[in-house]
């Protein structure tokens, strides 16, 4: 299929809070490695695309006091996340892709050796950089 290839790279996202179990100012940062498959079409006789995304993410969740020590780590685990949005080409190799993106990760995170489930559903709108080659 010519439209399907893979695709793989990095991941960050910060949720700053003003208070939380965490502290005051704390933050929640999720970071971690994206990767599955990916649907690429033409839209008409444009050179603009659209894009649909489909895989997986191995990422932890972070909390940060408000010095920006780690207090808290979850540990890597696998979770899910799918995308839909546009490809614009800038040339052959490069091109800016707005997108829409939903990603869910389980992890349980150790709370004063209390061990709490956290299930992070969200959302996103984003621009991202697409290199081929």
């Amino acid at each position: 299929m010519p439209h399907l290839a893979a695709y793989a790279g990095l991941s960050y996202n910060n949720f700053a809070v003003d208070q939380s179990f965490a502290g005051n100012n704390a933050s929640f940062e999720e970071t971690g490695y994206t990767f599955g498959l990916q649907f690429i079409h033409p839209i008409g006789e444009s050179d603009i695309k659209y894009i649909v995304r489909a895989g997986g993410t191995y990422n932890h969740i972070e909390i940060e006091n408000n010095n920006g020590d780690i207090t808290i780590d979850s540990g890597h685990g696998l979770g899910w996340q799918a995308e839909a949005g546009l490809v614009i080409p800038f040339s052959d190799k490069f091109s800016l892709l707005p997108s829409v993106r939903y990603r869910s990760l389980k992890r349980d995170i150790d709370i004063n050796n209390v061990n709490t489930s956290v299930d992070l559903n969200y959302l996103s709108v984003g621009v991202g950089l697409s290199w081929s080659f």
